[in-house]
């Protein structure tokens, strides 16, 4: 999917860069600038260039920032609530001011080449009836047909997915160190990645098929599952040379 909408690939990658910058921003910093809390809202912001439905994750972003900054305790006894408050406003106003600046350059560039500022996408959904609230409303529907959906069937979208959910849910618990049930879900899940996949054969329509009823991200690239597994074959104090091998 990504080699063909190949932004998707780096604007995942700039979105996953931004949320480890966010993790390593100091909340409690006395600086007026904080170099983590800048790259993080640079980089957000960059994901906007190439999937404008990134202004979620930016706003998500920022509420987050919020957020901690309001909860964080912070180091000096002497720091009063309000003075953590205030704190809290002010790394919240930097995330998105910078944000903002980022995005201007593109605002003004869709500005002048579409009359479009926000992009056709963006623009194309507040100009319907049911604006915003009605794109939110079909979310939970795109969300079905980017896990679940591997077949016309919804049962059996659901029954082919589940040892994948499965397996992601015992993943945490103890369950997961018990051989027997890793053997099972791996069993479970590769016949049910070869009763996705047999929807591509017995299909008039390959391309239909995959964008109308074999969209799931667990069924349909269980190539992955391959890459996780090289990544557990790894041990941290091999090299790089030992890994290539394994």
């Amino acid at each position: 999917y990504s080699v063909v909408l190949w932004e998707h690939t780096p604007a995942a990658c700039l979105a996953i860069w931004s949320v480890i910058y966010l993790v390593r921003f100091d909340v409690g910093t006395s600086r007026l600038f904080d170099g983590n809390l800048v790259r993080m809202s640079l980089l957000a912001g960059a994901t906007v260039y190439l999937r404008d439905e990134m202004y979620a994750f930016c706003t998500l972003l920022v509420a987050v920032v919020a957020w901690v900054s309001c909860l964080s305790v912070p180091r000096v006894e002497t720091v009063t609530s309000s003075e953590r408050r205030i704190r809290a406003v002010r790394h919240t106003a930097i995330a998105a001011a910078v944000m903002v600046v980022t995005l201007v350059p593109l605002w003004i560039f869709q500005w002048v080449a579409t009359g479009a500022p926000l992009g056709f996408h963006l623009g194309r959904h507040l100009a319907t009836e049911s604006g915003i609230l009605g794109m939110l409303l079909a979310r939970p529907r795109v969300i079905y047909g980017l896990l679940v959906s591997s077949s016309p069937s919804p049962i059996l979208s659901i029954l082919v997915t589940a040892p994948f959910a499965a397996a992601a849910l015992t993943w945490w618990s103890p369950l997961r160190c018990r051989q027997g049930l890793s053997l099972a879900l791996a069993l479970a899940a590769a016949v049910s990645s070869l009763v996705a996949l047999s929807g591509f054969v017995l299909t008039d329509d390959v391309i239909e098929h995959l964008l109308a009823s074999s969209n799931a991200t667990f069924t349909s690239a269980p190539i992955v599952v391959l890459g996780f597994i090289a990544m557990g074959m790894v041990d941290g104090s091999d090299d790089r040379q030992s890994a290539r091998r394994r």
